[in-house]
C-alpha cells in the first residue's frame, strides 16, 4: 500500500519514496527550516549572450522580417490604415525566445563520519543530502557527495536508494586532518574551486577548524539546553555571516530507526495480549520476603516455621512451578537461609545444645561445629541472610548476615563459623553475587562502601560519608549498574546512587522519599533509571519513587506488610499483604504475574473470581 506524502514534502517526494513514510514524516521539518536557510542555487551565464530559441509570443517592437501576416494584409487592403498603425505603433510582431548558455557547475558535499558526529548529528547529514540533492536537480546543476574518510575523489551522483546503506555505514574513528581536505580537492580538480561551484563540508568541531574559506561549511552540535532532544546547526556561506538553527528532533524510537533501518517499513503492531490471570498458589507465606541472587526464585518464611521457594514466572502465561520446601525435626529453628546451586540451603539450629546445621533443599549437609560465639538471635528475630561462595579457592566459603549488621564467616568443608575480624568495627548491610563477581557493602564508621570482587583480588569500590545510621536499597543487575545498583540514604529526605565511575552531569544521582516513608528495595524502570520501591505507613500502600519526583502507585489490594525487590537481572517486585496474600509484579509487563494464598478457600475464591487453574 502506497502512502501519500503531506502536501509540505511534496517538492523532496523522489527522494523520500524510499524511505518509511513514518521516517519520510519524522524529517520534514529539519528539511523544511535547512531548506529556508540555505536557499536556492543560483546559476551562471556562460559569456557570449542569449542566443534566439523559437517563438515567444507577440510584441510591438522588433524588425519587420518578423511582422505578422495579417499586418501586410491590411498593407494591400487598407494602406493608409497600415501607415497609420506603423505611426502609432500599433503593429504586431513575432517575439524570439531565447536561451542563456548555461556552464557545467556543480554542488559537491563531503560528509564527516568521525565520532564528531555518531547518533543525532547524523540525521542532520541525511537531511542535508535530501534538501542539496533536490536543490541541485533545481538549477540542473551536477550533485555529487562522499564519506570525508573514504578514498579521496570516491563520490556518488545524486540520491537514490541504493546508497543509503553507503551513509548508514560511512563511520570511522578517525578525524578529518587538512591532508584529508587536501587530497579531496585535488582528486576532484577543485583547486581553486571555479566560479559557480559549491563545496559542502558537513561535520563536527574537528571539521569546523579545518581552514576552506571557499567552501560551505555545516556545524553540527548536540544542543544541550534542550537535554540532547535537539542539534544545534550553524551553516557558513563562503565570504557571509554564519546562519544559526536549532533542529527540534523526533522521537527516540523514531530517531533509532532513522540511523538503523531507514528502509524498513515499521513492524505492524502486536495484537493485543489476551488476558490470563496471574499462576495462582496456595502457601501460607508468613514473613521475610526475600529473593535469590539471580533473582529466578523468591523465598519465604512458612507458617510451620520452614522455609519454601518458589520459581519467578517471566509473565502471566507462565505457569512456574511447584514450591521447594525445606524440611527439619521438631525443634528446629531457621537461623539463616539462601539459595545456592539451585537448591534451597538453610543453617538451623536444633536440640537442647543448640547444634548448628546446614541443610541443603531436605537434606542434611553439614554439621556446624566449633563456634567461637555462635549466632543465636532471638526466637522473634527474622532469620539472616545465607550465603554459600564457592569460588574462594581454598573452600567454599560460607557467611551468615543477621538482620543487625553482623557477618559470620566460616567453612563449609572445615566448618567453624566467627565474626569476620575485619569487620568487627562495621555493620555489614548486604553480601551477594552480581554478574559472576561478589558484591560486599558495608557502614564503616559512617562511610558506605561497595566493594566488587573477590577478598584481596582487584575490585571497584566507592563510599559516601553519612550523617546517620545507615540505610540502603539493593537492585537488579543491569546496564549502567551491571555489578549493582546500590542505593543509600544521606538525610532525612535523600537517597544517593553508590557507583564506581561520576555521573554524566556532574553531580549524585538522587531520589528523594518524605521522611515518613519506608525503603523496602530498590528497582529500576524499562529505561534502565533507578526507582525506590516505598511504604507509606498511613495508608500501608507502595509506591515506586524516581528521580523525577514522580510516585507511581502499585495494584496491590489490601494493607502491605512486607516486600521485597529481585537483585537479578529481572525487574521483579513481591509483596504481602495483611490478609496473607503474596504478589509478584512484573516491571517490564507492568502486571502481576503470580499470586500466593494463605489458605485453599482464599484460593477458590479467587478462582472463581478470575476463572485461573493452578
Amino acid at each position: 500500500m502506497t502512502v501519500e506524502l503531506p502536501a509540505a514534502l511534496r517538492p523532496w517526494a523522489p527522494w523520500l519514496k524510499g524511505l518509511d513514510p513514518v521516517i519520510a514524516d519524522a524529517l520534514g521539518p529539519a528539511l523544511r527550516q535547512l531548506d529556508l536557510a540555505i536557499g536556492p542555487l543560483v546559476s551562471r551565464a556562460e559569456p557570449g549572450g542569449a542566443e534566439p530559441d523559437g517563438v515567444d509570443g507577440l510584441t510591438r517592437r522588433g524588425s519587420y522580417d518578423r511582422l505578422l501576416l495579417s499586418e501586410w494584409v491590411l498593407a494591400d487592403v487598407l494602406p493608409d490604415e497600415f501607415l497609420r498603425r506603423a505611426a502609432q505603433r500599433e503593429h504586431l510582431f513575432l517575439d524570439l525566445a531565447r536561451r542563456t548558455p548555461q556552464g557545467g557547475h556543480r554542488c559537491l558535499l563531503i560528509l564527516d563520519g568521525s565520532p564528531d558526529v555518531l547518533g543525532d548529528a547524523r540525521l542532520v547529514q541525511l537531511a542535508l543530502l535530501i534538501v542539496l540533492a533536490r536543490r541541485a536537480e533545481a538549477a540542473a546543476a551536477e550533485f555529487r557527495w562522499g564519506i570525508f574518510h573514504r578514498a579521496a575523489g570516491s563520490t556518488f551522483e545524486g540520491l537514490s536508494r541504493r546508497q543509503l546503506p553507503t551513509w548508514q555505514t560511512g563511520r570511522s574513528l578517525a578525524h578529518p586532518t587538512a591532508a584529508h581536505l587536501a587530497a579531496w580537492r585535488t582528486a576532484l580538480d577543485a583547486t581553486p574551486l571555479p566560479p559557480g561551484d559549491e563545496l559542502w563540508l558537513v561535520g563536527g568541531a574537528t571539521l569546523s577548524s579545518l581552514r576552506a574559506p571557499d567552501a560551505w561549511r555545516v556545524d553540527l552540535r548536540p544542543d544541550d539546553d534542550l537535554d540532547g532532544d535537539a542539534v544545534a546547526v550553524r551553516i557558513h556561506a563562503p565570504g557571509g555571516s554564519p546562519r544559526a538553527l536549532r533542529l527540534v528532533l523526533p522521537e527516540t524510537e523514531t530517531r533509532v530507526r532513522i540511523l538503523r533501518r531507514p528502509l524498513e517499513a515499521a513492524p505492524p503492531p502486536r495484537p493485543p495480549e489476551r488476558e490470563t490471570s496471574p499462576t495462582a498458589w496456595v502457601c501460607p507465606i508468613v514473613d521475610c520476603l526475600r529473593f535469590s541472587d539471580s533473582g529466578h526464585r523468591l523465598m519465604g518464611r512458612l507458617a510451620d516455621g520452614r522455609v519454601g521457594a518458589w520459581k519467578v514466572p517471566r509473565s502471566a502465561q507462565d505457569r512456574g512451578a511447584r514450591p521447594w520446601t525445606s524440611t527439619h525435626l521438631d525443634g528446629d529453628r531457621v537461623v539463616a537461609f539462601g539459595w545456592y546451586h539451585q537448591r534451597l540451603l538453610c543453617l538451623t539450629r536444633y536440640g537442647r545444645n543448640g547444634e548448628l546445621q546446614l541443610r541443603r533443599q531436605n537434606d542434611l549437609w553439614r554439621r556446624i561445629g566449633d563456634i567461637d560465639d555462635p549466632p543465636d538471635p532471638p526466637a522473634d528475630a527474622l532469620p539472616g541472610r545465607l550465603f554459600m561462595d564457592s569460588r574462594v579457592e581454598e573452600a567454599q566459603q560460607l557467611s551468615v548476615l543477621e538482620p543487625d549488621g553482623t557477618l559470620w564467616i566460616g567453612s563449609a568443608e572445615q566448618p567453624r563459623l566467627a565474626v569476620h575480624p575485619t569487620l568487627e568495627q562495621s555493620q555489614v548491610l548486604y553480601i551477594g553475587h552480581r554478574e559472576g563477581h561478589l558484591l560486599r557493602v558495608w557502614n564503616h564508621f559512617g562511610e558506605v562502601h561497595a566493594t566488587v570482587g573477590q577478598p584481596g583480588k582487584a575490585g571497584y569500590q566507592h563510599g559516601t560519608v553519612l550523617s546517620d545510621r545507615a540505610e540502603i536499597a539493593v537492585g537488579p543487575t543491569g546496564p549502567p549498574w551491571n555489578l549493582g545498583l546500590v542505593m543509600v540514604r544521606v538525610d532525612a529526605q535523600r537517597w544517593v546512587l553508590l557507583q564506581p565511575h561520576p555521573s554524566p552531569s556532574g553531580g549524585p544521582f538522587e531520589i528523594i522519599v518524605p521522611p515518613d516513608e519506608r525503603v523496602l528495595g530498590a528497582t529500576r524502570r524499562v529505561d534502565q533509571r533507578p526507582v525506590l520501591l516505598c511504604l507509606e505507613p498511613q495508608t500501608a500502600s507502595l509506591r515506586l519513587r524516581g528521580p523525577e519526583g514522580i510516585s507511581v502507585a502499585l495494584p496491590h489490594q489490601g494493607a502491605v506488610t512486607d516486600a521485597a525487590t529481585s537483585p537479578g537481572k529481572g525487574c521483579e517486585l513481591a509483596w504481602r499483604t495483611d490478609d496473607g496474600c503474596i504478589s509478584i509484579y512484573s516491571m517490564h509487563n507492568h502486571a502481576v504475574t503470580a499470586r500466593f494464598f494463605p489458605t485453599k478457600d482464599a484460593w477458590e475464591a479467587d478462582r472463581e473470581t478470575h476463572g485461573q487453574a493452578p
